[in-house]
C-alpha cells in the first residue's frame, strides 16, 4: 500500500503555512534590565534568573532586592509556594549545602515570605544527607564485612588444614596447640604448613 502523497508548495494556501522564528539567547550575558523587559510571566522570569546566576550565590545575594517583587509575585500566583520551592531547590542543588544556607539567610532576611519555604528546603537537604551518608556507610560496611569474612574463611581453612596435617603426621594434638593454630594468622600459618613435611616435632613446627 502506498503511503499518501505530499502535496507540491505551490499548491499549500499561504493562509496555512506556519511563519515561525526562532529566538536564540546567550542567557550568561543577558543584562538584568532585558529580563525583566520581557513580555513573560514573573515565574519564567525568575526562572531564568536563577539558571543564569544559580551557580553563582554571591551575585544572587548581591542583586537579590533587584527581584525580589518578582518572588512576591510568584508566591501569590496559584500553586506559588510550590514554584519558589522549585527554584529554591534549583539553587540548593547546584551551589552545595554550605552556599545555600548563605543564600538562605539573605532571602529570610529581605523576603521574610519566604522564610518557611528555605527552611524546609535545607531541612531536607540535611536529611538527604544524612540519608546517603547512612547509605554509604551501610555499603562500606557491607563490603568491608564481605572482606572480614572472606579472610576469616581463608584463615579458617588454613588453620583446619594444619590441624589434619599434624594430626596425620604426630597423633592427637594437645588442646593448647589446637587452640593456638586457630588463633594463628592466616600468612602465619602458611609458613607453619610449609615446616610440616620436614619438622620432626611440633616444637619445630611452632618454633619462632
Amino acid at each position: 500500500m502506498r503511503g499518501a502523497q505530499r502535496p507540491r508548495p505551490s499548491l499549500i494556501n499561504a493562509a496555512l503555512v506556519p511563519n515561525l522564528s526562532m529566538l536564540v539567547l546567550d542567557l550568561a550575558h543577558a543584562e538584568d534590565a532585558a529580563l525583566r523587559d520581557w513580555a513573560l510571566d514573573a515565574f519564567p522570569k525568575l526562572a531564568l534568573v536563577f539558571l543564569r546566576d544559580g551557580r553563582n550565590p554571591e551575585r544572587l545575594r548581591r542583586d537579590f532586592d533587584q527581584w525580589r517583587d518578582a518572588f512576591l509575585d510568584v508566591l501569590r500566583a496559584p500553586n506559588g509556594a510550590d514554584a519558589v520551592a522549585q527554584v529554591l531547590r534549583y539553587v540548593a542543588l547546584v551551589t552545595g549545602d554550605m552556599q545555600f544556607q548563605d543564600f538562605r539567610e539573605t532571602i529570610q532576611a529581605q523576603l521574610p515570605e519566604v522564610r518557611e519555604i528555605a527552611m524546609t528546603i535545607a531541612e531536607e537537604l540535611r536529611q538527604e544527607g544524612r540519608q546517603e551518608g547512612r547509605q554509604e556507610g551501610r555499603q562500606e560496611g557491607r563490603q568491608e564485612g564481605r572482606q572480614e569474612g572472606r579472610q576469616e574463611g581463608r584463615q579458617a581453612e588454613r588453620a583446619e588444614l594444619l590441624v589434619k596435617q599434624l594430626t596425620l603426621k604426630f597423633g592427637d594434638l594437645p588442646p593448647g596447640i589446637v587452640t593456638r593454630i586457630q588463633a594463628t594468622a592466616y600468612d602465619q600459618l602458611e609458613g607453619f604448613i610449609g615446616r610440616v613435611l620436614t619438622a620432626a616435632s611440633l616444637e619445630q613446627i611452632f618454633d619462632d
